[in-house]
């Protein structure tokens, strides 16, 4: 199963270029920049070992110097994942 059959995980914005608040990330931390299949093996990954994750999308204004081509040709295909630990419950 990749991470967009997944409808469980919460998605900031449907487009990179899509604005979000700094309050929508507040209390998360941003992990990777990665597209498939790694990204759904650290979801996984981050969930086993107890985390919360959300995935947003990523604009080449926030990808690494390093990373910056790839989002540019296909910034669809990446996603940004947020991490926080699970609320006690």
């Amino acid at each position: 199963m990749t991470c967009s059959d997944r409808d469980d995980l919460p998605v900031l914005g449907q487009t990179p270029s899509e604005p979000y608040q700094p309050e929508e990330i507040e209390g998360w931390t941003a992990r990777n920049t990665v597209d498939e299949p790694r990204l759904s093996e650290l979801v996984e990954l981050y969930e086993e070992i107890g985390f919360e994750v959300m995935l947003r999308p990523v604009s080449p204004d926030h990808a690494g110097e390093a990373c910056t081509e790839c989002v540019m040709v296909e910034p669809e295909r990446y996603r940004t994942i947020y991490t926080r630990p699970k609320s006690g419950g």
